[in-house]
């Protein structure tokens, strides 16, 4: 597959679900690859979504497979008081 072919027969269809979910108050993310290094994203609402599964998945999606990117990220955009894990290391990385 090409970005061609990605751009002519999955984009639109992406889009028009996309749309769909919007008018019903739903949010969504798709990541589709067609190659090394080489993918589209579609999504509704913002990154910072209803739950915290959905803004996972927003992050990953844009992360392109950097666990750093991820990570920082989710560092940036959470309330890391919820998660003891991520409170731990803004505590440690305060000094």
């Amino acid at each position: 597959m090409s970005e061609q072919e990605y751009d002519i027969t999955i984009a639109p269809v992406l889009l028009d679900l996309a749309e769909k979910c919007e008018r019903l108050g739903m949010r969504m993310v798709a990541r589709v690859e067609w190659g090394e290094g080489a993918y589209g994203i579609t999504q509704t609402g913002a990154s910072d979504g209803p739950s915290a599964a959905h803004t996972l998945a927003v992050l990953a999606a844009h992360a392109n497979g950097n666990f750093d990117g991820l990570c920082i990220a989710l560092l940036k955009s959470c309330d890391c008081s919820a998660s003891m894990i991520l409170h731990q290391y803004q505590m440690a990385s305060r000094g």
